[in-house]
């Protein structure tokens, strides 16, 4: 199975519903796929007591329960969601780990975790797809850049990384 990891916080302006439609889009145009994919998605709970976050959780978790509700074999559940704080070293672990991050901010953010997943992959294969409204979509060249404003960029971007050949992998992550 191939792992697709994204790690965030709760948070309106981290794409966490943007990038759950399109896994869900992408699961009912691709049968295929199916129990061949899985994502997790490490979403952190934000500061307690603000509507706004709460709103969001909630969004994040029916999204995440229609998903798995719709989509989930016997042996195979698509979508993985942690709120609890992951400690740094698993989350290393995680990121040596995942085939594909992706990672789509709504404006500026996750810099940080886009740098440590290409850091943990160094001299591995592996896709970031990346907002390119993130300050670190300049640096990282070998990122596949998308728009989580369109469905149209976000639903090629993460099919081109689900089907990027191992040597295009390697040359992204090296550059």
């Amino acid at each position: 199975r191939k792992l697709i990891l994204s790690a965030s916080r709760v948070d309106y302006t981290k794409g966490n519903e943007e990038l759950l439609l399109a896994f869900e889009r992408l699961l009912e145009r691709n049968k295929e796929i199916h129990g061949k994919v899985v994502l997790m998605l490490a979403c952190v709970a934000a500061a307690s007591g603000m509507k706004i976050y709460e709103d969001t959780q909630r969004s994040i978790e029916e999204i995440v329960g229609r998903i798995n509700g719709k989509f989930s074999l016997i042996d195979w559940v698509p979508v993985r969601l942690s709120t609890r704080r992951i400690p740094y070293d698993e989350m290393v672990a995680w990121f040596t780990q995942a085939d594909i991050c992706w990672i789509t901010p709504l404006r500026d953010g996750l810099n940080l975790v886009a740098k440590e997943y290409v850091a943990a992959r160094k001299g591995k294969a592996g896709v970031l797809v990346l907002s390119e409204f993130t300050g670190a979509s300049v640096l990282l060249n070998g990122a596949v850049l998308t728009n989580p404003y369109s469905h149209r960029r976000m639903d090629a971007a993460i099919e081109q990384a689900i089907e990027m050949n191992i040597d295009e992998q390697y040359q992204r992550m090296a550059s």
